[in-house]
C-alpha cells in the first residue's frame, strides 16, 4: 500500500510539472493554425493572433505558457470538458464563451455577458471565426 501511495504521489507531482507538447501546425489558405493539445479533450488553436481554448480543463498551470483566450469553446457539461476551477483560474478578461445550454446553466452568473449559447445546427462568427455546433455523443467502446 505504501508503495501505490508514493508511486500516486510520485505520478500526481510529475503531471503537475509535465511540460506541453510541441504544437502542430496546419497550413492554410489564410494563414497558419496552431494545435496545442493540453489533456485529455482540451487544446489550444492560435490563428491570426487568436487564441482559442476548447474545454480548458486540468487546472490553469497547463495554460500559464499560452495567450490567453480570446474564445473559450466548452462542449459538455461533463467535468472533463466544463472545469469552472479552470476557468476561474485563466484570464477572461477579454474572452467570449461559445457553449450549449446545459453549460451556460451550469456557469457563474457573473459570466453571462460574456456567453454565446450555440445549440446544435447553429453557427455564429466571432472575431472572423465561424463556429458551428454539431450534436456529439459519448458511446461506450462496444
Amino acid at each position: 500500500m505504501k508503495t501505490l501511495i508514493a508511486f500516486l504521489i510520485a505520478f500526481s507531482i510529475s503531471a503537475a510539472n509535465a511540460q506541453l507538447t510541441t504544437p502542430d501546425t496546419i497550413s492554410t489558405s489564410k494563414g497558419n493554425v496552431i494545435v496545442q493539445p493540453i489533456f485529455h479533450a482540451a487544446l489550444v488553436l492560435q490563428w491570426n493572433d487568436k487564441s482559442i481554448y476548447i474545454d480548458p480543463y486540468n487546472g490553469a498551470d497547463a495554460y500559464k505558457t499560452l495567450q490567453k483566450p480570446d474564445l473559450i469553446l466548452i462542449t459538455d457539461i461533463h467535468g472533463d470538458h466544463m472545469d469552472i476551477k479552470t476557468l476561474q483560474a485563466l484570464d477572461l478578461s477579454n474572452a467570449t464563451l461559445i457553449v450549449p445550454q446545459a453549460v451556460a446553466d451550469k456557469l457563474p452568473a457573473e459570466w453571462k455577458e460574456k456567453i454565446i449559447v450555440l445549440n446544435n445546427g447553429n453557427t455564429t462568427e466571432q472575431s472572423g471565426i465561424s463556429i458551428s455546433a454539431i450534436p456529439m455523443s459519448n458511446l461506450p467502446n462496444d
